[in-house]
């Protein structure tokens, strides 16, 4: 099952094995959890979403090529989501900048050589978050 299945319900009750998707990234299905939150809560339904989703799509084909693969397509799912929040007032593209600098500002802040234990591998962390609001490839 794919997460693109959920888009042709009506309503989130209509699909009840969301425990059957997977999804090719942690990310990707963080931002499919976000648009399921915010059509849960009516912030936009999944029609709207789906919409914005294919507008994003074709804007991106036109403009770059063809979706060639996972990253590319889930960054158009990001690309819908953030419109639909702008369009529906819930905040601006300034606001989603505002909160990815802290998130860094954060993490920049807690780097630290150390020879103590707490459960964090350092060696796996990035410092620097890839940006959540660009455009894939850059």
């Amino acid at each position: 099952m794919k997460p693109e299945d959920v888009l042709v319900c009506k309503s989130l009750v209509e699909f009840r094995d969301l425990e059957a998707l997977s999804f090719p990234t942690p990310w990707s299905a963080r931002a499919f959890g976000l648009v399921l939150a915010a059509a849960e809560r009516k912030v936009f339904s999944l029609t709207d979403f789906q919409q914005k989703l294919i507008e994003e799509i074709a804007a991106f084909e036109r403009q770059v090529g063809p979706i060639d693969s996972d990253e590319v397509y889930y960054s158009r799912w990001v690309a819908a989501l953030s419109g639909l929040l702008e369009l529906k007032g819930v905040f601006g593209d300034h606001s989603l900048m505002a909160a990815e600098e802290a998130v860094r500002a954060a993490l920049a802040a807690n780097a630290h050589d150390h020879d103590h234990e707490h459960g964090i591998d350092h060696a796996d962390m990035k410092l620097s978050p890839s940006p959540i609001n660009r455009e894939c490839g850059q």
